[in-house]
């Protein structure tokens, strides 16, 4: 996705700067067409001023400069604080991006101007407007990893792996990450034509998109009435996710459910608090951590360690199986994974995403934020996943023009509960 996926609820834990903080787990920028999501792990601080009073970053010497000799630079005031803004935003985000293309640091590393990390921060909120896609850059392009249930982006058929080329004619190769995301995301029953590149197709073709407010619930519960088992879907990781799991969880264990199955796939993350949360309702909160973070490269370095969260429905023993597949990623990976270590559940489909870095949000007073990976996380029992993912247990695959109806990854994980 163009960078995550988001922030929102805060968190027991203090940042290093002293500050409020709050984590958050996502692939990248949760579009609306989503972007984060879905999709980092972060800390969140809030700074209460800028440099030299300004509420945001400032380039202050070439700012002066230019003011002082630029035959560009504009007469009126307004203009003016527009011209800097312009300037501060596009040098950070210039700057950062360059350091990804000499791969100093990582593509999660990154800068947002106030519109867009507001939009982020409304989408892990559960509010937000668009196309509803979790997208990723890879290898330059930007990728779907997968629409959101019931989204404009599923009605129209768009699917994992899609590649967008443009938004209304304009090519995102010109652009920058943000610039893409303000193309493609906009105002309710707006429409936005996007250029798209399927794999295994040799022409791009445009599909017109109308924008709608993506207010579809984020758990999903339904019981198999063949087998009384409950098959629970989570879209995201936000801030209405564990109330929706322990209302699920609350009518699995009032329809006598013999079984669950966790439904991950095209889960791009959200809240690491979320996914704590969620192993709770499955593993006891001494049975370990929910997952390590290791903040140094150095080796022989201490981890660490940060717990599973209690409260709610406990479900500690009903036979489990988790679906997973390459849109899993971050906070659905952490959950993946623990449930995998303490052997609580099997987990079945395809390879996950593997995104296993953290990143720490700062928040100027202006609504931009810059984000920083500051560790890699690892599983309960020290697995690291960045760039790797969750193995499953059991494969299946589930090839991409499979009918809606035909879901032989599902079919399989009742056929696994049901034989316990």
């Amino acid at each position: 996705m163009l960078e995550a996926p988001t922030e929102t609820r805060p968190d027991d834990r203090t940042a290093t700067s002293g500050f409020p903080a709050g984590l958050l787990s996502a692939i990248a920028v949760f579009l609306v067409v989503v972007s984060f999501a879905a999709g980092i792990v972060a800390e969140r601080v809030v700074f209460q001023g800028g440099d030299e009073g300004r509420s945001g970053p400032s380039l202050g010497q070439i700012e002066q400069l230019l003011s002082d000799e630029s035959y560009y630079w504009p007469d009126d005031q307004e203009a003016q604080d527009a011209f800097r803004a312009s300037l501060d935003y596009a040098s950070l985000q210039g700057a950062l991006q360059l350091l990804v293309d000499q791969e100093r640091i990582d593509p999660y590393t990154a800068f947002l101007p106030p519109e867009v990390a507001e939009e982020v921060a409304r989408q892990l909120s559960g509010e937000y407007e668009g196309i509803g896609v979790y997208i990723e850059v890879i290898e330059g392009l930007l990728t779907i990893v997968s629409p959101i249930p019931g989204s404009p982006a599923e009605d129209v058929g768009l699917l994992p792996g899609d590649v967008l080329l443009a938004a209304d004619g304009v090519p995102f190769t010109d652009l920058s990450l943000d610039e893409a995301q303000l193309l493609v995301q906009g105002p309710e029953d707006s429409t936005v034509q996007l250029t798209v590149m399927r794999p295994g197709q040799t022409e791009p073709f445009m599909v017109d998109v109308v924008r709608r407010k993506i207010d579809t619930p984020v758990v999903d519960y339904a019981l198999d009435p063949g087998s009384r088992i409950a098959v629970i879907q989570v879209s995201i990781f936000n801030d209405k996710t564990t109330g929706q799991l322990d209302a699920a969880l609350t009518r699995a264990e009032a329809d006598a459910a013999v079984g669950i199955v966790l439904d991950l796939r095209g889960n791009g993350g959200g809240w690491v608090t979320a996914a704590q949360e969620m192993i709770g309702r499955f593993v006891p909160t001494d049975s370990g951590v929910a997952l390590y973070e290791d903040e140094d490269q150095a080796e022989g370095n201490e981890l660490i360690e940060v717990p599973i969260l209690g409260g709610g429905p406990e479900l500690f023993d009903l036979p489990m199986v988790v679906l997973v597949n390459g849109g899993t990623a971050s906070a659905a990976e952490i959950v993946a994974g623990a449930l995998h270590d303490f052997e609580r559940a099997t987990v079945v489909g395809v390879q996950t995403f593997g995104k296993g870095s953290v990143q720490r949000v700062h928040e100027f007073e202006d609504g931009s934020s810059l984000r920083v990976t500051i560790a890699v996380w690892l599983t309960p029992d020290q697995t690291g996943l960045n760039g790797v993912g969750v193995t499953p247990a059991v494969e299946v695959q589930r090839p991409e023009r499979t009918a809606p109806a035909e879901d032989p990854q599902l079919d399989r994980a009742l056929e696994l509960l049901t034989a316990t």
